[in-house]
């Protein structure tokens, strides 16, 4: 009787022994899973660096019309709210950064300002107030800062007559409220317009409706730093990342 009470506990501790090995490793599985899944995900490691970091990135190939689809496109996607996503560019084996996409999305924009910045700009995608869009960090060369900022501006000054509607993919027009004139009838809207704004003390041009709203905007960060970003609210926080960047 005694060899068998000694063979039951022997049964019951392997038993117990057993359970507990297999629930600490469904425990370490589950857990290892849980924060893996929850990991945020890394800047494409060896990327090009540019004047602003990111949460996380993503690689877009092509050129003109088809890579400003797909940029649109990348906007479209779920990125927590106040987080940047870089954009980069696929060439061959190699990775480029925002310098090669601006090329490779061959924009319309004035060859003053096309000329005048450089490989360590930056392309990338914000979750601002009302959604993700994509934004641009335009890094003039630092060897003569104040000629480099003047060519930069009137190059972007030149490019406001058609900058809503070369942009239209990234940044596109709101709703418009119909309003009516004294007699009922359906007033003409007033084109969008560029107007002067001050964002966080720094002087903007902001692209408005006829119900003013910001289509888009930009502004200098410094001599050598342009934004361009949809909102106001895009442009303080890529400000925020730029200094926490330097």
């Amino acid at each position: 009787m005694v060899q068998t009470r000694a063979t039951g506990r022997g049964l019951a501790y392997a038993l117990a022994g057993t359970v507990l090995v297999v629930g600490g490793s469904l425990v370490l599985y589950f857990s290892f899973n849980y924060f893996i899944a929850r990991s945020p995900v890394q800047v494409l490691t060896g990327a090009p660096t540019g004047r602003i970091t990111g949460d996380t990135s993503v690689v877009l190939s092509g050129s003109g019309s088809g890579l400003l689809t797909q940029l649109a496109n990348a906007a479209g996607g779920t990125i927590p709210q106040g987080d940047i996503e870089l954009v980069y560019l696929s060439v061959g084996t190699t990775t480029e950064g925002g310098g090669a996409l601006i090329n490779a999305l061959q924009l319309p924009a004035p060859s003053i300002l096309l000329r005048n910045i450089d490989d360590s700009s930056s392309v990338g995608i914000l979750h601002g107030d009302e959604g993700s869009r994509a934004f641009f960090v335009l890094s003039a060369p630092s060897d003569n800062p104040g000629s480099s900022h003047e060519r930069v501006f009137a190059g972007m000054l030149s490019w406001e007559s058609t900058m809503g509607q070369d942009l239209a993919q990234l940044y596109p027009s709101y709703p418009i409220q119909v309003q009516l004139d004294a007699s009922g009838t359906p007033a003409t809207p007033v084109a969008p317009h560029f107007v002067d704004e001050t964002v966080q003390s720094h002087d903007v041009r902001a692209l408005k409706d006829a119900d003013g709203e910001t289509i888009l905007l930009y502004g200098f960060r410094d001599q050598t730093t342009l934004i361009i970003a949809r909102d106001e609210t895009a442009f303080s926080i890529l400000l925020a990342r730029l200094s926490a960047s330097q």
